[in-house]
């Protein structure tokens, strides 16, 4: 503490304190700049609202992992309520990750609830599958059209399921993006026509 013309004068850390009049001053410019901040927000509000309505539906997402997320997502296809799925499939790996009991049986749980599939799906030209009960399928030579995934299209959803390096799928729930896939599916059924 010191004295200065009769007052006294208090320094903390070497620095004198600010008197309430400026303090006053910042907190009046601080406040003008936070009203000026709202106001300009206020005149953003509308465009920023017109954009998230048009955004529209966000896609709702959901991972699986391992086999029996895999298996899981295979159930979900069989809840479809138009009845028709469509598939794009690397044969011989699925035949390594599910037995044929495990094959069979979805086979047979898709039969009973009448969901038809269109599939489309590699090996060797020469081979075919065995006929099953509401399915159509074509072929494509697996040189020349590899595939470590499958896709599938079902209702307002497409699944991807990794079956190579790592055991994982992914659904989509999205009326655009389903449909979008539901085009290029057709577009690649077309063209497999070549190959039968």
């Amino acid at each position: 503490r010191r004295r200065s013309g009769g007052a006294a004068q208090y320094t903390i850390f070497g620095a004198a304190p600010e008197s309430p009049e400026y303090l006053k001053r910042l907190f009046e410019k601080q406040s003008g700049d936070l009203k000026r901040k709202e106001d300009e927000l206020a005149k953003l509000l509308p465009n920023l609202s017109k954009m998230f309505e048009t955004a529209g539906e966000r896609p709702r997402v959901r991972f699986f992992e391992g086999k029996e997320g895999l298996i899981t997502m295979r159930e979900e296809f069989l809840k479809t309520k138009d009845k028709e799925i469509e598939v794009i499939y690397a044969y011989d790996i699925g035949g390594k990750i599910f037995s044929q009991e495990e094959r069979d049986l979805y086979i047979k749980k898709r039969a009973d609830k009448k969901v038809r599939i269109r599939a489309i799906y590699t090996g060797s030209c020469d081979e075919k599958l065995e006929p099953r009960p509401l399915t159509e399928g074509r072929i494509i030579p697996e040189k020349i059209f590899p595939l470590d995934v499958d896709i599938i299209i079902y209702g307002d959803s497409v699944a991807i399921a990794s079956l190579k390096s790592s055991l994982m799928g992914v659904i989509i729930e999205n009326k655009d993006i389903a449909n979008s896939f539901r085009s290029i599916f057709n577009l690649a059924w077309d063209g497999a026509e070549r190959y039968q």
